[in-house]
Protein backbone atom coordinates (compact mmCIF):
# COMPACT_ATOMS: atom_id res chain seq x y z
CA UNK A 1 0.00 0.00 0.00
CA UNK A 2 1.18 3.47 -0.83
CA UNK A 3 0.21 6.86 0.51
CA UNK A 4 1.86 9.82 -1.19
CA UNK A 5 1.83 13.46 -0.10
CA UNK A 6 0.47 14.40 -3.54
CA UNK A 7 -2.35 11.87 -3.67
CA UNK A 8 -3.24 11.76 0.05
CA UNK A 9 -5.30 8.62 -0.47
CA UNK A 10 -4.24 5.03 0.24
CA UNK A 11 -3.55 3.24 -3.03
CA UNK A 12 -1.72 0.27 -4.46
CA UNK A 13 -1.99 -2.99 -6.34
CA UNK A 14 -4.25 -5.85 -5.29
CA UNK A 15 -5.46 -8.86 -7.20
CA UNK A 16 -9.25 -8.92 -7.66
CA UNK A 17 -11.41 -11.90 -8.48
CA UNK A 18 -13.76 -11.31 -11.41
CA UNK A 19 -17.53 -11.18 -10.95
CA UNK A 20 -18.92 -13.48 -13.67
CA UNK A 21 -15.69 -15.16 -14.73
CA UNK A 22 -13.84 -16.09 -11.55
CA UNK A 23 -10.32 -15.34 -12.82
CA UNK A 24 -7.91 -13.12 -10.87
CA UNK A 25 -6.60 -9.83 -12.28
CA UNK A 26 -4.19 -7.34 -10.78
CA UNK A 27 -5.70 -3.89 -10.47
CA UNK A 28 -4.60 -0.58 -8.99
CA UNK A 29 -6.91 0.42 -6.11
CA UNK A 30 -7.47 3.85 -4.60
CA UNK A 31 -9.45 4.47 -1.41
CA UNK A 32 -11.01 7.92 -1.36
CA UNK A 33 -13.38 8.76 1.49
CA UNK A 34 -15.80 5.80 1.60
CA UNK A 35 -15.25 4.65 -1.99
CA UNK A 36 -12.76 2.21 -3.51
CA UNK A 37 -11.99 2.72 -7.20
CA UNK A 38 -9.92 0.31 -9.26
CA UNK A 39 -7.95 0.80 -12.46
CA UNK A 40 -6.11 -1.42 -14.94
CA UNK A 41 -2.84 0.40 -14.15
CA UNK A 42 -1.47 3.06 -11.85
CA UNK A 43 -1.40 5.63 -14.67
CA UNK A 44 -4.96 5.11 -15.90
CA UNK A 45 -7.29 8.07 -15.49
CA UNK A 46 -10.41 6.06 -16.31
CA UNK A 47 -11.62 3.73 -13.56
CA UNK A 48 -12.73 0.17 -14.38
CA UNK A 49 -15.24 0.49 -11.56
CA UNK A 50 -15.80 1.47 -7.96
CA UNK A 51 -17.76 0.40 -4.91
CA UNK A 52 -19.04 2.09 -1.80
CA UNK A 53 -17.90 1.18 1.70
CA UNK A 54 -21.45 1.35 3.02
CA UNK A 55 -22.98 -1.43 5.10
CA UNK A 56 -20.11 -3.83 4.40
CA UNK A 57 -17.65 -5.82 6.47
CA UNK A 58 -14.36 -7.61 5.82
CA UNK A 59 -13.56 -11.27 6.33
CA UNK A 60 -10.16 -12.85 5.85
CA UNK A 61 -10.64 -15.82 3.53
CA UNK A 62 -7.12 -17.33 3.44
CA UNK A 63 -4.11 -16.30 5.51
CA UNK A 64 -1.70 -18.23 3.27
CA UNK A 65 -2.69 -16.38 0.09
CA UNK A 66 -3.52 -13.07 1.87
CA UNK A 67 -7.06 -13.15 0.50
CA UNK A 68 -9.88 -11.15 2.06
CA UNK A 69 -13.46 -10.43 1.12
CA UNK A 70 -15.58 -7.29 1.36
CA UNK A 71 -19.23 -8.31 1.71
CA UNK A 72 -22.58 -6.72 2.67
CA UNK A 73 -23.89 -6.89 6.24
CA UNK A 74 -27.37 -6.79 7.68
CA UNK A 75 -30.35 -6.85 5.37
CA UNK A 76 -28.42 -5.92 2.22
CA UNK A 77 -27.69 -8.66 -0.30
CA UNK A 78 -25.41 -6.68 -2.63
CA UNK A 79 -22.59 -4.18 -2.43
CA UNK A 80 -23.24 -0.74 -3.92
CA UNK A 81 -20.93 -1.09 -6.91
CA UNK A 82 -20.65 0.54 -10.32
CA UNK A 83 -18.68 0.06 -13.52
CA UNK A 84 -18.36 1.70 -16.92
CA UNK A 85 -19.45 0.06 -20.17
CA UNK A 86 -17.72 0.43 -23.56
CA UNK A 87 -19.59 3.70 -24.20
CA UNK A 88 -18.37 4.98 -20.81
CA UNK A 89 -21.88 4.93 -19.34
CA UNK A 90 -22.10 4.26 -15.61
CA UNK A 91 -23.80 0.95 -14.81
CA UNK A 92 -24.80 -0.55 -11.50
CA UNK A 93 -22.94 -3.84 -11.07
CA UNK A 94 -24.29 -6.88 -9.31
CA UNK A 95 -21.68 -7.90 -6.70
CA UNK A 96 -22.42 -10.06 -3.69
CA UNK A 97 -18.83 -9.52 -2.57
CA UNK A 98 -15.36 -8.43 -3.66
CA UNK A 99 -12.54 -10.92 -3.15
CA UNK A 100 -9.13 -9.27 -3.02
CA UNK A 101 -5.61 -10.63 -2.60
CA UNK A 102 -2.54 -8.81 -1.23
CA UNK A 103 1.11 -9.83 -1.62
CA UNK A 104 1.90 -10.20 2.11
CA UNK A 105 0.21 -10.44 5.50
CA UNK A 106 1.45 -6.94 6.35
CA UNK A 107 -0.02 -5.47 3.17
CA UNK A 108 -3.32 -7.29 3.73
CA UNK A 109 -3.53 -5.93 7.28
CA UNK A 110 -2.82 -2.39 6.06
CA UNK A 111 -5.58 -2.60 3.46
CA UNK A 112 -8.03 -4.02 6.00
CA UNK A 113 -7.18 -1.27 8.49
CA UNK A 114 -7.63 1.49 5.88
CA UNK A 115 -10.90 0.03 4.60
CA UNK A 116 -12.40 -0.54 8.06
CA UNK A 117 -11.71 3.09 9.01
CA UNK A 118 -13.90 4.23 6.11
CA UNK A 119 -16.86 1.85 6.37
CA UNK A 120 -20.16 3.62 7.01
CA UNK A 121 -23.24 1.89 8.42
CA UNK A 122 -26.86 2.80 7.79
CA UNK A 123 -29.01 1.94 10.85
CA UNK A 124 -31.95 0.72 8.74
CA UNK A 125 -29.79 -1.90 6.99
CA UNK A 126 -28.32 -3.55 10.09
CA UNK A 127 -30.07 -6.51 11.67
CA UNK A 128 -29.41 -5.69 15.32
CA UNK A 129 -27.28 -2.58 15.74
CA UNK A 130 -25.67 -1.74 19.03
CA UNK A 131 -25.04 1.83 20.10
CA UNK A 132 -22.14 3.85 21.41
CA UNK A 133 -21.81 7.41 22.63
CA UNK A 134 -18.93 9.82 22.23
CA UNK A 135 -17.87 12.33 24.86
CA UNK A 136 -14.59 13.34 23.21
CA UNK A 137 -13.98 17.03 22.76
CA UNK A 138 -16.86 18.44 24.77
CA UNK A 139 -20.27 17.58 26.17
CA UNK A 140 -21.37 14.00 25.83
CA UNK A 141 -23.07 13.22 22.52
CA UNK A 142 -25.83 10.72 23.22
CA UNK A 143 -26.78 10.20 19.57
CA UNK A 144 -26.95 6.49 18.73
CA UNK A 145 -24.30 5.26 16.33
CA UNK A 146 -24.56 1.71 14.91
CA UNK A 147 -21.58 -0.55 15.43
CA UNK A 148 -21.36 -3.83 13.51
CA UNK A 149 -19.78 -6.88 15.08
CA UNK A 150 -16.23 -7.54 13.92
CA UNK A 151 -15.76 -10.65 11.79
CA UNK A 152 -12.05 -10.37 11.09
CA UNK A 153 -9.96 -13.32 12.17
CA UNK A 154 -6.31 -12.40 12.51
CA UNK A 155 -3.41 -14.80 13.03
CA UNK A 156 -1.68 -14.41 16.39
CA UNK A 157 1.61 -13.71 14.63
CA UNK A 158 0.26 -10.64 12.78
CA UNK A 159 -2.33 -8.63 14.73
CA UNK A 160 -4.14 -5.73 13.15
CA UNK A 161 -3.42 -2.49 14.95
CA UNK A 162 -6.48 -0.85 16.50
CA UNK A 163 -4.97 2.65 16.40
Amino acid sequence: MYVSKDIRYPSGFLTKQGGRIKNWKTRYFVIKHNTISYYKSENDRKSCGFFMLEDVDITIIDHKTYTFMIHPVGKLKRIKAFKFDAAESLLSSNHKSFKLRATSIEEMNLWIKEIRQRIQYTPTHLDEPTTTSSCAGGPCNTKATPVAAATIVVPVSAPISTE
